[in-house]
């Protein structure tokens, strides 16, 4: 069995097989009330054992949606007809993956990388054929911003902050999104990010003509730090969206194998199905041209 989505198109839905199109895919998901509703909690359960179901609806449910999501994400991503729960498992520090039972079953020899985030009304799932990790972040105003900065963060890093001026909070979080990609990346617990070395250059947009290319990152691993492949880029985005509160606006970062990849990722919106669908639907979205960080994996 080949991974990918079968081809269909339904009102303006695309089924993608991921062989003919981009290497990374970033799904988005509003999570709003509609996600709770009975007519979904149906849904999911056809896709998992109803014991686990079960389980699942007597604990935090707003945390386990997200799971839910992510299965039937991955469900059509691997062009299988749902996940069971042992195809899913994660590492001791927390890191999902597909096991080798998931393989084994399904037929499909390429390894796939997944991973998810949530911030806010906002889920966001990354998907490749290579590791992969994604973080979001809601852009607010927090009374330990500048504790956290000036504790975890460079001298750069705290100078371009205090240079940003009403974007100080925003660069704050495309500091921070970019830490936690790195940490839910390497899949190894937190690592000592005291350790690593965070350098801005000045910024040059000639690597990348067609974004809004705000800046660049160096970022030095420790030598014993081996998980990171040298010139893996994280790319950071700033998304905006609308809410019943107003406008809020989202730091994105995401962990790719090469610059080059950055051209490549599909944006895609995932809509909640009803009951009379098998299967998620998905809709290509533009990607975020605003591309405010690049950083670098660089070597010592």
């Amino acid at each position: 069995m080949t991974p990918g989505w079968c081809s269909r198109v339904d009102n303006g839905y695309v089924r993608l097989k991921v062989t003919e199109v981009s290497r990374v895919k970033v799904l988005r998901c509003r999570l709003t009330e509609d996600v709770f509703s009975v007519p979904v909690h149906e849904y999911v359960s056809q896709l998992i054992p109803e014991d686990f179901y079960s389980r699942v609806l007597s604990r935090r449910i707003s945390y386990y949606t997200g799971r839910l999501m992510l299965a039937s994400a991955l469900a059509g991503f691997c062009g299988v007809r749902g996940l069971l729960e042992t195809d899913i498992c994660c590492s001791e520090h927390g890191k999902p993956y597909l096991t080798e039972s998931f393989y084994l079953r399904t037929g499909i020899r390429k390894k796939i990388g997944f991973n998810i985030t949530h911030s806010g009304n906002f889920l966001y799932m990354s998907f490749a054929d290579a590791e992969t990790s994604i973080d979001l972040e809601k852009i607010k105003l927090r009374k330990t911003m500048h504790d956290v900065a000036g504790k975890y963060y460079s001298p750069a890093e705290n100078r371009v902050m205090a240079e940003a001026g009403e974007r100080e909070a925003e660069w704050f979080f495309h500091f921070w999104t970019v830490r936690e990609t790195l940490v839910k990346y390497s899949g190894n617990g937190l690592p000592d990010m005291n350790r690593f070395s965070f350098s801005v250059p000045a910024a040059d947009s000639g690597d990348a003509e067609s974004f809004d290319f705000a800046g660049k990152m160096d970022i030095t691993p420790p030598e014993d730090c081996s998980v990171y492949r040298r010139d893996s880029v994280i790319a950071t985005f700033l998304i905006n969206e609308e809410s019943a509160a107003g406008d809020e606006q989202y730091s994105l970062s995401l962990y790719l194998d090469s610059f080059s990849d950055l051209a490549s990722v599909e944006f895609l919106n995932m809509r909640i199905p009803d009951t009379t669908h098998a299967e998620p639907d998905f809709i290509r979205i533009p990607a975020p041209r605003s591309i405010q960080l690049v950083s670098r994996i660089s070597g010592r």
